[in-house]
């Protein structure tokens, strides 16, 4: 039995570089791609593919703009683009990507993955392998890590004036040895883009991105991490900003309750309607580390466990702006000068909610450490120009103090000055604990050690 699980086919191809691959259709995060296995013993690649005509309307979607940003990143933190290629007789683009199988949505949904321990009567079938290190160290351990990555891949590409314009949980991969890797350049925005010639498009008329400065697309950013001020429709507005509002909102979700999910659960809340949508002052309630289905009894066994996140865009832009602002507070001249809601004609106006505690909403935050929500906090201010840089937030005093950070066996890049690191938990690697977190023997792990003729 193959150890990929997978349907295998072998299909003679010559591409850009000219070596034969055999490839693989397999989920690869939330989409489609095909794993390809070249000629060099151990390199697996990720082959993402897009029909030409959807770059001429699916603005700001364009793999051409994508192959042509990641040509120029190197960075432990961001996917690596070996080769991109035009195939004319198909029509179709293909970008040669290394393949990394695990994306951090995987780990976010792991019950594992908490602070806390298990409740009583909730049973995993994996036996905890690191029974002398309490769930609070090993969660924060691995959180202050994945962190540190996200936030170093982001301070990069900001470095380079590049914003991702898409960072959520389902971007985000992990290598088998715990490096983060953050990928899905397809909405990316470089303001100095130029022309990019791909292999097999010689003959081949291309039409160039239409997006400008004055004309930018704010349809960029996945449902629950969009910034507010995109929910505004500008025509301007600061790219690296809406990132930062998007690692905010991702890193808050290291931090924010599991819940059971089952399919009549969602069904009853897709038509419920909550009465704190239209109230004007409710407080926010603390909420469990792990929330169960209000009628626990007989709850069936393909019930899975779901991140959720800190702010809802289930039904829509309007209903998140809400959720947002009756957390964070509505916006006001003195919260937030430039809000879009305050000019005439901006359409829809929010009643005055107070700020809450948004800490409430993290129950898995380090109670005797302020340092996380703090950093959560400084990126999603409301003014764009007033949130938290990568750069400042990647020597933030919760990676500078305390516990030395863990990180993975082989990264490569150098800690900011000043940073304690360590390859080592109480004896474990990342490794290690990655695979104990996510059940090894059901995770979409790939094992590259075995020989080629395993997976004939």
């Amino acid at each position: 039995m193959s150890t990929l699980q997978a349907i295998i086919r072998y299909e003679p191809a010559v591409y850009a570089d000219a070596v034969q691959y055999l490839i693989v259709d397999r989920p690869f995060g939330s989409r489609i791609y095909r794993a390809v296995y070249t000629n060099d013993p151990g390199e697996v690649l990720a082959v993402k593919v897009v029909p030409a005509h959807v770059i001429s309307y699916r603005k700001p979607h364009n793999i051409r703009n994508e192959a042509a940003i990641l040509s120029k990143l190197s960075h432990p933190n961001i996917v690596y683009l070996r080769s991109a290629f035009y195939d004319s007789e198909k029509e179709l683009y293909e970008l040669h990507l290394a393949m990394i199988e695990l994306p951090l949505d995987t780990l976010l949904d792991h019950p594992y993955f908490s602070s806390h321990s298990l409740p009583d009567g909730l049973h995993i079938s994996t036996p905890n392998p690191f029974p002398a290190i309490l769930p609070e160290l090993l969660h924060s351990s691995v959180v202050r890590s994945l962190a540190y990555q996200l936030i170093s891949g982001t301070e990069y590409i900001h470095s380079l004036q590049v914003a991702h314009r898409d960072i959520n949980p389902g971007n985000i991969l992990l290598t088998t040895t715990g490096i983060l890797k953050l990928v899905d350049f397809g909405v990316a925005w470089d303001p100095s883009i130029s022309p990019f010639s791909i292999v097999g498009e010689e003959s081949v008329e291309v039409e160039q991105s239409k997006e400008s400065l004055d004309d930018m697309c704010a349809q960029i950013a996945t449902g629950h991490y969009r910034a507010p001020e995109l929910m505004y429709t500008p025509k301007h507005y600061n790219a690296c900003a809406t990132d930062l509002w998007s690692l905010g909102i991702t890193l808050s979700t290291l931090f924010t309750p599991l819940r059971l999910q089952t399919d009549e659960q969602e069904e009853e809340e897709d038509n419920a309607t909550s009465s704190s949508e239209t109230s004007e002052d409710i407080p926010i309630l603390k909420v469990e580390p792990y929330i169960f289905p209000r009628k626990p009894d007989g709850v069936p066994p393909h019930a899975t466990w779901r991140r959720d996140p800190i702010f809802d865009a289930s039904r829509g832009e309007i209903a998140l702006l809400w959720s947002i602002f009756k957390v964070l507070g509505t916006p006001t001249k003195e919260t937030w000068p430039d809000f879009p809601g305050h000019q005439e004609g901006a359409g829809i106006q929010f009643i005055q909610a107070p700020r809450q505690d948004i800490a409430k909403l993290m129950p898995h935050l380090p109670p005797a450490d302020p340092n996380p929500l703090n950093l959560i906090e400084a990126l999603l201010a409301y003014p764009p120009s007033k949130r938290l840089s990568a750069s400042k937030a990647r020597v933030h005093s919760w990676f500078m103090a305390g516990e030395p950070l863990l990180l993975p066996t082989d990264y490569s890049l150098e800690p900011a000055e000043g940073t304690q690191t360590t390859n080592k938990l109480q004896g474990f690697t990342l490794t290690q604990i990655l695979h104990y977190l996510v059940d090894v023997e059901h995770s979409r792990f790939l094992d590259t050690t075995h020989p080629r003729s395993e997976w004939d």
